[in-house]
């Protein structure tokens, strides 16, 4: 079930390993890198939950239960990625590489067992570059991260 489209000032969450994490508690460009299966950058949206009146604590709760890690473990975090410091930092990233400045297309593509996933593709350029990926985790810090697990 859909909710409408994601919007600029909607937030994202990104399952980050425990070595997809810097040392300052921010997440490492490797943790926006489309993994194995991915042929897009696979995220949850967290505003789908909030805007069915839970809370944040229990969207992030809901999300931990439903995105599909097999085995989540303390050292795992979420980061939380505003939707406007992507599209800030996609534009960032094809600006440096002097490529016409896109937009990430981020569209609401829910699962069985995944109601709030989201995937991100670019529109027109290729999303999944080590420029696009570096831009994304410098705007992000320990506060934008979130447990792996609930306590």
């Amino acid at each position: 079930m859909t909710c409408g489209p994601v919007l600029d000032d909607d937030r994202i969450a990104r399952h980050c390993r425990k070595d997809d994490i810097r040392r300052d508690g921010g997440p490492k460009p490797q943790a926006f890198q489309f993994r194995e299966n991915e042929a897009d950058l696979s995220v949850n949206w967290i505003e789908y939950f909030l805007r069915r009146g839970l809370s944040f604590a229990e969207a992030m709760q809901r999300i931990r239960d439903d995105d599909g890690t097999p085995t989540p473990r303390r050292s795992h975090r979420y980061a939380i990625v505003p939707v406007e410091k992507l599209i800030l930092a996609v534009q960032f990233a094809l600006a440096r590489t002097q490529q016409e400045v896109g937009r990430p297309v981020l569209t609401h593509t829910p699962a069985v067992n995944n109601e709030s996933h989201v995937s991100i593709v670019g529109d027109e350029f290729e999303f999944d570059t080590p420029e696009i990926r570096t831009d994304i985790a410098q705007l992000l810090f320990e506060s934008d991260m979130e447990p792996g697990l609930s306590d």
